[in-house]
Order: C-alpha cells, then sequence, then structure tokens
C-alpha cells in the first residue's frame, strides 16, 4: 500500500495548516499519478461565479453558463457585453470583439487602437434579419437581406431577362418584382426592393437580328419601377421585342 507524506520545508518558519470543511459526509480526495506543483491563486479565482467556467461530461466547455450546449459556449450575461475579444499585446492594440447590442444585433468588429476599421453585423428586431459590412464611418459597403439579395455599389442593384412578345414573361432575374405589359413594346419592372432615389443608371436592349432592328430603352426611372420602350429601327414604331435584357445600378 502507498504512503502519503506530508514533508516541511527546512527554509521555512510559517505552520501549514490543512482544514476540513463543514461537512457530515465522507469526502476523498484523490492525488494525480504524476509529479507536478500545485499552485493555489495563480490563473483561477476561487472567488469566480460557479458558472464562471464549466466542463460537463462530455466535454463541453461553458463560460458565463453552468449547461454548455456545445463544445465552447459563451454566454454573455446582459445585452450590450462583449462576449468575446481577441487583442493583441503589440503597439497599435489590434483587436477582434464578438458582441451585441440593446436591439439584439450582432457584431464582429475589427479593430485598431481603439478605432473600428470594420464590422460585421446582423441586424436583428431593428433592421428586419439583415447582414451587413460597414466601414470605419459605419456606411454600409455590403447588404445581404434575408431574401438573399447582394446590394452594394458595384453589385447591379436589379437585373431581368424577360420575354416581350405574347404573353409577357421572366425568364431570369435579381430584385424584380413583376413585370407589366403597357402596351405595344412598352413594358415596366417593379423593383422587389426600391432603390434610394430615380438617379440610378438603367441599361435595356436586345438582340437585332430576331427583332427586325429593333431598339429600346429607358423611358423612366423610379424608385420602385422602370418603363422601357422598344421600336423599329426602319420605321421608328413601337414593337414587341424578345429577349429583353434589363440591369440597374445606383444607390
Amino acid at each position: 500500500m502507498s504512503k502519503v507524506k506530508i514533508v516541511g520545508n527546512a527554509s521555512g518558519s510559517g505552520t501549514l495548516t490543512l482544514t476540513g470543511p463543514d461537512t457530515n459526509s465522507d469526502r476523498t480526495i484523490t492525488i494525480p499519478d504524476e509529479t507536478g506543483t500545485v499552485a493555489l491563486g495563480v490563473g483561477i479565482d476561487d472567488n469566480a461565479d460557479a458558472t464562471a467556467i464549466t466542463i460537463d461530461s462530455s466535454e463541453n466547455v461553458g463560460i458565463g453558463t453552468g449547461s454548455p450546449t456545445s463544445p465552447l459556449h459563451i454566454l454573455a450575461s446582459s445585452a450590450g457585453q462583449t462576449i468575446a475579444k481577441f487583442e493583441s499585446n503589440q503597439a497599435g492594440s489590434v483587436k477582434v470583439a464578438i458582441d451585441t447590442d440593446a436591439d439584439r444585433d450582432s457584431h464582429l468588429e475589427f479593430q485598431e487602437a481603439g478605432t473600428t476599421r470594420w464590422d460585421l453585423y446582423s441586424q436583428g428586431s431593428s433592421g428586419g434579419n439583415e447582414l451587413n459590412i460597414r466601414n470605419q464611418s459605419g456606411t454600409n459597403i455590403v447588404q445581404f437581406t434575408q431574401a438573399g439579395l447582394g446590394l452594394s455599389q458595384f453589385t447591379a442593384k436589379g437585373w431581368i431577362q424577360m420575354s416581350g412578345t405574347g404573353t409577357i414573361s421572366i425568364t431570369d432575374s435579381h430584385n424584380v418584382s413583376g413585370i407589366n405589359d403597357d402596351g405595344t413594346g412598352n413594358y415596366t419592372i417593379s423593383w422587389d426592393v426600391n432603390l434610394a432615389n430615380g438617379n440610378y443608371a438603367c441599361i435595356a436592349n436586345c438582340p437585332p437580328n430576331n427583332n427586325e432592328g429593333a431598339y429600346g430603352g429607358v423611358n423612366a426611372r423610379a424608385v420602385g419601377t422602370c418603363a422601357i420602350d422598344f421600336r423599329k429601327a426602319t420605321n421608328d414604331t413601337s414593337r414587341d421585342v424578345d429577349n429583353i435584357s434589363v440591369i440597374a445600378f445606383g444607390d
């Protein structure tokens, strides 16, 4: 049978006291079969709450929760609290922070010297479930809507490929809610998500080879619609055409 031996330090003059807890139950403390040093009060604060760090029987680690539901489960105690922070100790203080605010908007911020350079955030109750990328000035550079639309200055706000003969129909489109036949050679396209104003760039065309040299263009632009018109090149009269393409860029 192995033995337990407590050896005093020859250089010390203090008294080491082992005090038992106030309990009526038998307790067993098992010492690991290895050599090492037990350090108390270093790295772990024994004044922390019981849920500060929890490791359950499935080896899930919980921080701020006593019931982790994933390999690493971090729970913020209040809205607006930074959930996780990764920070450099070097000059410039580069930091990546994950947090939420009072409107349940989730943020992934890339900071330098205390200034947010880029912010990837999803809008919750305040913004209709959108995912946005903002620059240092807080301006949306790219926005993704819940419907799957990607909005930015370098992506088309809307486009459509449609048939304008017979019963008009949409072949394929982006950010288009519908089309209307306004008469021979005239059509209106309705945008699903409005543009910021009517000052956007919009072009319309069709292949001339199967439309008797027809040409077309944009008659009017509004935040929610775009009107287009097609005519015969030979006599400038209105004509229904096939394989119409329209694309719009703007705010």
